[in-house]
C-alpha cells in the first residue's frame, strides 16, 4: 500500500520507481486519486521534470523515471521503509 502521508511528488516518484517503462499521466492521476489532472501537471509533473527527477513528455502525456529520480527514491524514501 502506498503511504498516504507522502505528498504527491514523492508518491509519483515511488510509483514510477516500481513501474517498468513509461506511465501515462492519466494513469498517475487515477492511481493517486488526484482531483485535477491540470493541477497535477502544474504542481507535480512539470516541477519534477524541471528538477530532472522525471522525464515528462507533455505532447504524449507520458512520464518516465529518470536516473536522478531513481536515486532520489533510493536515498530519501526507501531508507524510511527499511
Amino acid at each position: 500500500m502506498l503511504n498516504t502521508s507522502l505528498k504527491m511528488k514523492p508518491k509519483t516518484l515511488l510509483l514510477l520507481y516500481v513501474s517498468n517503462g513509461a506511465v501515462s499521466e492519466r494513469d498517475l492521476v487515477s492511481w493517486l486519486e488526484h482531483t485535477s489532472a491540470s493541477v497535477y501537471r502544474r504542481d507535480v509533473l512539470r516541477p519534477a521534470h524541471r528538477e530532472r527527477l522525471v522525464e515528462y513528455d507533455a505532447a504524449t502525456g507520458t512520464v518516465h523515471r529518470s536516473p536522478l529520480g531513481v536515486a532520489w527514491v533510493e536515498d530519501e524514501l526507501l531508507p524510511r521503509v527499511g
